[in-house]
């Protein structure tokens, strides 16, 4: 484990913007002494990278400014357990299955290989984006996707609407 200070030198960031992620549950300390010193572990800042990792792969973006962007935009989404959790609006009419279901799908910075999964497809999107939608390839990819999605849902056209 490293100490506060060293993370933030390695990172090239300020001891304080990590305090900052602290603050926001953006990055967690493995361990905080009785003295108050704080200790990272490559579990805590691999989840945060993974997190990131995976929200650039769905943008599909490799412009430094939409990195950054989406840098800034993980600040305002913090890790839990080293994962980002999904938020859904309290304002939503869902029962307790549909709740269930939402619960229970893949989280950005998770090890789920359904997550893993689902990039893959989107990275086939992507690539896809020049072409027409009614293309062989483009209605292939377009069925992974929703028969992906649709067993996420178990099945709930509905709720994956």
């Amino acid at each position: 484990m490293i100490r506060v200070g060293e993370l933030a030198k390695k990172a090239n960031i300020s001891k304080r913007t990590l305090y900052y992620y602290e603050q926001i549950e953006l990055l967690q300390p493995t361990l905080v002494s009785e003295n108050g010193y704080r200790y990272y572990d490559e579990n805590a800042v691999l989840h945060l990278l993974r997190s990131t990792i995976h929200t650039i792969q769905l943008k599909g973006t490799s412009d430094m400014k939409d990195l950054l962007q989406v840098i800034v935009a993980m600040n305002d989404r913090p890790l839990v357990e080293g994962v980002v959790p999904a938020e859904f609006s309290d304002d939503l009419p869902l029962t307790s299955r549909e709740m269930d279901i939402l619960n229970r799908l893949p989280v950005l910075g998770s090890n789920d290989k359904r997550m893993e999964e689902l990039l893959i497809i989107f990275g086939q999107v992507r690539c896809m984006m020049p072409s027409s939608p009614y293309s062989s390839e483009a209605q292939v990819i377009a069925g992974q996707l929703y028969e992906k999605e649709l067993d996420l849902f178990d099945g709930d056209e509905k709720l994956l609407d």
